[in-house]
Order: C-alpha cells, then sequence, then structure tokens
C-alpha cells in the first residue's frame, strides 16, 4: 500500500534526480531509496524514470504522480500542522499575470490582509503559460490569469471584466484617426507581449483570421512597451487599464479599430483536487466579488 513515506521519498528523487543524493538527504540509505521507487513502480505498473548514467529523469507516468504526489504531501504535512496546533499563521501562494498583477491584484491582497492579517504571503506574476504550470506542479494554490486555461486539472471561472485597446504615439499617423479598418494595420510594426502571454494570444488569434502581423518587439514588461510606443517604436495591444493613465495625461493615443472587440475576462484558477483551507477560501471568495469591478472600454462595435 502507497504511504505518505513512498511519496516523499519519490519526489525527493525527482527533485535530486539521484538516489544517492536523495537518500543523503532524507537520511536513509541508497537501497532503501531504491526499494521504495521500485515498490511504486510495481505497483502503477509503470516506469517512474528514465535511468540515465548519472542522472534519472520523469517519464510521463513520473510526471503525473509528482503532480498528483505534491498534492497529497501538502494536504497531509497541513493535517498534520492544524492538529499539531502549529498552523497559527497560515501560508497562501498566489499567482497572477502581468496585467493583473499591475491592476487589480493589490486590492484583492489587500482585502484578503485586512480579514486575515497573519496570513505568511507568497506572489509569482508571470504569463498565463507559465502560471497555469506552477498550478499543474502545486506551486500554487490559486491564481488569477488573463490568458486561456487548457488543462482540464485546473478550475477556471470568470471575475473580472477586462478589454484590450490598441494604442499609438501622439504623433504617429493613427493617433488624428477617428477609426482605422483592420486592413490598415498589415505592415505597421507591432510591440507585443512575449509568447504565452493572454493579451499576445487573443490578439494573434483576431488577426490570424484576417492579416499576417509584423512584430518588431517582444517584450514581458507593460512598462518597456508604453515606451517604446510612445517613442513612435510601434503599435501595441494592451489592457485598458494599463493605459489609462498615459492616455488621460496624452502621452498615448487609443487607435479605434472598426468592428472589432477585444473583451475579456481575468480568471480565478486553482486545481481541481486542492485542499481548500479556510484561508484560501477567504482569497477565493474575496476575488470573486470583484466581478463587477469592470475596465475603461471603448465605445460598441470599437477595440
Amino acid at each position: 500500500m502507497i504511504t505518505i513515506r513512498h511519496l516523499k521519498i519519490f519526489l525527493t528523487v525527482a527533485e535530486t534526480r539521484n538516489m544517492s543524493e536523495a537518500a543523503a538527504r532524507l537520511y536513509v540509505s541508497q537501497p532503501t531509496v531504491s526499494q521504495t521507487i521500485g515498490e511504486l513502480e510495481k505497483m502503477y505498473k509503470a516506469r517512474l524514470f528514465e535511468r540515465y548514467p548519472k542522472e534519472l529523469f520523469l517519464t510521463e507516468a513520473g510526471r503525473t504522480l509528482r503532480a498528483q504526489a505534491l498534492l497529497a504531501v501538502e494536504a497531509f504535512d497541513r493535517l498534520d500542522e492544524v492538529m499539531k496546533g502549529e498552523g497559527e499563521r497560515p501560508a497562501l501562494r498566489v499567482g497572477a499575470t502581468l496585467t493583473v498583477g499591475s491592476t487589480v491584484l493589490c486590492p484583492i491582497l489587500d482585502e484578503l490582509r485586512s480579514v486575515r492579517p497573519n496570513v505568511d504571503l507568497s506572489v509569482q506574476v508571470d504569463n498565463t503559460r507559465t502560471i497555469e504550470g506552477k498550478l499543474l506542479q502545486n506551486e500554487l494554490d490559486a491564481a488569477i490569469v488573463e490568458g486561456i486555461i487548457h488543462r482540464e486539472e485546473i478550475l477556471s471561472s470568470p471575475i473580472i471584466s477586462d478589454c484590450l485597446i490598441l494604442v499609438c504615439a501622439p504623433d504617429h499617423p493613427f493617433a488624428a484617426r477617428k477609426a482605422v479598418e483592420p486592413e490598415e494595420l498589415a505592415g505597421q510594426p507591432f510591440i507585443l507581449r512575449e509568447q504565452g502571454s493572454g493579451t499576445r494570444a487573443l490578439f494573434e488569434s483576431f488577426m490570424a483570421r484576417r492579416l499576417p502581423l509584423n512584430i518588431r518587439w517582444e517584450c514581458s514588461s507593460a512598462t518597456a512597451i508604453k515606451q517604446a510606443v510612445m517613442r513612435g517604436y510601434g503599435l501595441a495591444v494592451l489592457s485598458a487599464r494599463l493605459v489609462s493613465g498615459e492616455l488621460a495625461r496624452g502621452e498615448l493615443r487609443r487607435v479605434n479599430v472598426e468592428g472589432c472587440v477585444w473583451q475579456r475576462s481575468f480568471l480565478l484558477c486553482y486545481h481541481r483536487n486542492k485542499v481548500i483551507s479556510d484561508t484560501l477560501r477567504r482569497f477565493l471568495d474575496i476575488a470573486a466579488s470583484y466581478s463587477s469591478y469592470g475596465a475603461p472600454c471603448p465605445m460598441e462595435g470599437q477595440i
């Protein structure tokens, strides 16, 4: 029968990729580690590691077991802490994509801290693809993302409305136009987020049905993108939330595109097998309560 000890040994081997190093870290003998891995492989009738001369690599079955083992060990450790009275400072690991992290995440976390002032909070901000991977590997408890979640193991629900707009420099030829046709974007230099970004994925999906994109810059920083657009290096598509200040100051201009609306929702996400602690439940409830927290959007029928 599988035990927590089996899983902890397996996870240590998966982390170190070496049975001798795993044994040293766990203060057990190498034969004990080898026997434990052998028992797991026999139990599940699957090879968990590809054994190379100096290193081990997880197989597909091994990666599946690792994802589930992380959840099981976490649940066991949390139970152990609570029963020993050591869970007085609850921990929460939150993920967010760049747009979310730059706009709505802090107000949500501020509210959480007001009701859970002792929460041990950690935050990771990255693109949707990376955040999804961290949720799958139980490196995050929950996240709010702007892109599409593809894996069925991750539960997601829309909580906050948002829209994308096209922006240019004040001296760009489009700046004085009331609107442009989608075909006029052909050949225009674009400054876009990196691959894996939800913002980029939505815009590329739209453009793929019409005309090719001329991508000149790729960047994971919204601030850097805005600076490049202000200096005339190209056009960009960003959340209306991110550019409201620059638009108000006249540092950027919104470009309306005929017949185009790029609306989306930020998604609240967590693993379907996640153990929902009181603190995590409170975070999920607070985030979900921001469903009416709208964004400034252009007129209907335009970006």
